[in-house]
């Protein structure tokens, strides 16, 4: 899912990452863990222009919409 969502981003695929150890020692490795991984970057993660803020969590929230199905593979995978 993160290298659908980073493309060919490596920081980006690292900062997922990141983010998703985090969820992943509090939740456990599950679905939810994975969503508030998704909804923490795309809303809290660090930003390049804040003055420009608001349009990057859109741009974020409209990435995150394109990998949200992926989720639904996931759990019925699992």
């Amino acid at each position: 899912m993160f290298l659908n969502l980073a493309g060919t981003s490596k920081v980006l695929n690292g900062v997922l990452e990141d983010i998703h150890v985090k969820y992943v020692d509090e939740m456990g490795g599950n679905l939810w863990a994975l969503f508030n991984t998704l909804t923490d970057w795309s809303s809290h993660s660090k930003f390049k222009n804040i003055r420009n803020q608001a349009a990057t969590v859109i741009t974020r929230e409209q990435k995150i919409r394109k990998v949200l199905p992926m989720l639904e593979d996931i759990r019925v995978a699992a």
